[in-house]
């Protein structure tokens, strides 16, 4: 699953952070200068959602090879030849079948990410105020992407265990997926695995984040 991971990854970062920062400068625009920092939350929540939309579109056939060739062993060589083989058997459309679980899971994992980020700081700077100096910004940036991390993966985790049954299984909608899994484990179904993502999650988006913030002082500097 390591191709589908990448091409997943490649169109995130692709759609995601930019239309993320196109979005927020864009709504707040859109608010006179002395209400901008009240409507914060909604330009960050708004802007999260509407590039999530773009981005699952183009994430969907990736995060459906990867999770078929994990399930099934020697489907395809690699994540295009699992991408055709699933359209040549089950239709074009079978690549997007995951699409609605996947967007809920990314709508909450990337709402979650950004909110944290924007607002972790201001929080560490009101607890530990020696911090601001410009020593300790790259430390806070990637504490603040390892804490959002982890939280995005909490709020998160049950649709993408809701996705991954989706796309294991040809013939189960989302409303079949979430029921088996609620009547074969419980509440607990929903976090299967729940240490690993979140650990992996948190370390990948301290080190995007930590790019994304040195992108943006770089072009706004």
């Amino acid at each position: 699953g390591f191709g589908g991971m990448m091409m997943n990854e490649l169109f995130l970062g692709m759609i995601m952070y930019p239309g993320v920062e196109l979005g927020k400068l864009w709504l707040s625009s859109r608010f006179p200068n002395n209400k901008s920092n009240r409507f914060r939350a909604f330009s960050v929540i708004a802007a999260t959602t509407m590039a999530t939309i773009f981005s699952c579109a183009a994430q969907s056939p990736w995060e459906a090879a990867k999770i078929r060739i994990q399930a099934v062993p020697g489907y395809a060589s690699n994540c295009f030849g699992v991408v055709q083989r699933m359209a040549a058997e089950h239709g074009i459309l079978s690549l997007w079948a995951g699409y609605v679980p996947l967007l809920w899971r990314m709508i909450f994992y990337n709402t979650a990410k950004f909110i944290v980020f924007d607002y972790f700081a201001d929080l560490v700077f009101k607890v530990f105020p020696g911090l601001r100096g410009p020593a300790f910004k790259n430390a806070v940036t990637l504490v603040k992407g390892f804490v959002a991390g982890i939280f995005a993966t909490f709020v998160s985790q049950p649709a993408d265990s809701i996705l991954t049954r989706v796309n294991q299984m040809d013939d189960e909608d989302v409303w079949t997926a979430a029921r088996d899994i609620m009547e074969q484990k419980g509440i607990a179904g929903f976090y299967c695995g729940f240490l690993i993502r979140a650990l992996w999650s948190a370390a990948k988006i301290s080190l995007q984040f930590f790019c994304y913030d040195r992108i943006k002082t770089g072009l706004y500097n």
